[in-house]
């Protein structure tokens, strides 16, 4: 299936996005913590873009904003403090 991947992929961000907010959001990062997270991998400005980042667009043209190498979303997994960058960049 051509978007077998990116299924399985948003299926995993969205559990652990609904995980954390059963558990009463006791498992999100600070913003401070996420803030860092998210210009790690983006880039700011003093930090270089991280290679492995997919921030192409998808049929809908949607920024996609994903990571490559674990396949899940910047927006979620940023935000869930127990999660790691799986080239521990973070």
């Amino acid at each position: 299936m051509f978007f077998e991947k990116e299924i399985k992929s948003l299926k995993k961000s969205f559990k652990l996005f609904l995980y954390t907010i059963k558990n009463k959001n006791r498992f999100k990062a600070d913003s401070e913590k996420i803030k860092k997270r998210l210009n790690i991998c983006r880039g700011s400005s003093n930090e270089e873009k991280c290679e492995k980042i997919d921030d192409s667009k998808n049929f809908l043209f949607i920024k996609k904003d994903k990571c490559s190498v674990c396949g899940c979303y910047l927006k979620i997994k940023t935000k869930l403090d127990f999660e790691q960058c799986p080239l521990n960049k973070w």
